[in-house]
């Protein structure tokens, strides 16, 4: 019986075979080689990133580092061959044959391999028909990819050199392959959400909490923060946080103030700075600054008010 779920399958069979190397979805430099054993079968087809841009050497390295014995006759996909490790898994008997677009410093070395039966050419491509071709009979098995930084659900950031990186990793993705990214870092999964998130709660007045309800007042001059308050992932996340600072679960909601409430909070604001403003006027310390030079106290205001 024909089986419409090859793929996947082969799919599921392979990250649980790598698994076993990795914590959720990274893995150490060290446990490379082994990573790549366990999710590479004899004969895939591999894109090794590398251009004039940027290049995957991490993974060059531990491609060029697995057994022979069990990892053997790749056939290499990618625009450029730059690195030494490139060939080296030709030479090792690692990979076998080869698509490519731009050789460079490689090229007399490529040559060499070539002559002498190390290297099957399938063709030297141009870089618009080898991406073209990632998506219909040049589909990688298993991409390894260069980012800049990634979180731990796997997300990547790419930087500005992107490259080729997208086309790499959508057709790899569309049949079912594995993509493997190195980083310089990883970073929190929210951590830009978190940040854009406090820049709107800066804009907020005051906080309310009564029953299991948090009301967030802003000034009727700020309904827009309000508004993107209100989107339904920004809540959730807002809410979280307050269930584990409150130790309870809490409805969270953004409301505007009304000018009864806003003559209030002006009121509570003004005996505040009168208080402070008395707090100082009574401090032995500041009492003597002022005697000592003559001075006096112009205005009092809270640490970050304007």
């Amino acid at each position: 019986m024909k089986s419409w779920n090859a793929q996947k399958t082969t799919l599921a069979e392979r990250l649980t075979d790598g698994r076993r190397y990795a914590s959720g979805k990274t893995i150490d430099v060290v446990d490379l080689p082994n990573f790549l054993e366990a999710v590479i079968r004899p004969a895939d087809r591999v894109c090794l990133e590398g251009d004039n841009q940027k290049q995957a050497d991490v993974l060059a390295a531990a491609l060029a580092d697995v057994d022979p014995a069990k990892i053997h006759d790749l056939h290499m996909v990618q625009s450029g061959v730059v690195l030494p490790e490139h060939l080296d898994v030709f030479e090792k008997g690692i990979a076998r044959r080869l698509d490519y677009s731009y050789s460079g410093p490689q090229a007399a070395r490529v040559a060499r391999l070539l002559f002498g039966g190390k290297i099957e050419l399938g063709a030297v491509h141009t870089y618009l028909e080898l991406f073209a071709r990632y998506f219909v009979d040049l589909t990688p098995n298993v991409a390894l990819i260069a980012a800049v930084c990634a979180d731990r659900d796997g997300n990547l950031y790419t930087g500005p050199n992107t490259e080729d990186t997208p086309t790499v990793v959508e057709a790899t993705t569309f049949k079912s392959g594995i993509v493997v990214a190195q980083v310089a870092e990883i970073k929190a999964a929210i951590q830009a959400q978190q940040k854009f998130i406090g820049e709107l709660l800066e804009h907020s007045s005051r906080w309310e909490l009564e029953g299991a309800e948090l009301r967030i007042y802003f000034p009727a001059e700020k309904s827009t923060f309000a508004g993107l308050i209100e989107g339904r992932d920004t809540l959730e996340k807002i809410r979280n946080a307050s269930g584990k600072v409150l130790g309870r679960a809490v409805r969270v909601c953004a409301k505007l103030e009304t000018g009864a409430a806003k003559d209030a909070n002006a009121s509570r604001a003004a005996n505040s700075t009168q208080e402070i403003r008395a707090q100082f006027e009574n401090d032995p310390m500041v009492k003597s600054m002022l005697q000592r030079f003559g001075g006096r106290i112009s205005e009092v205001r809270r640490q970050g008010e304007e």
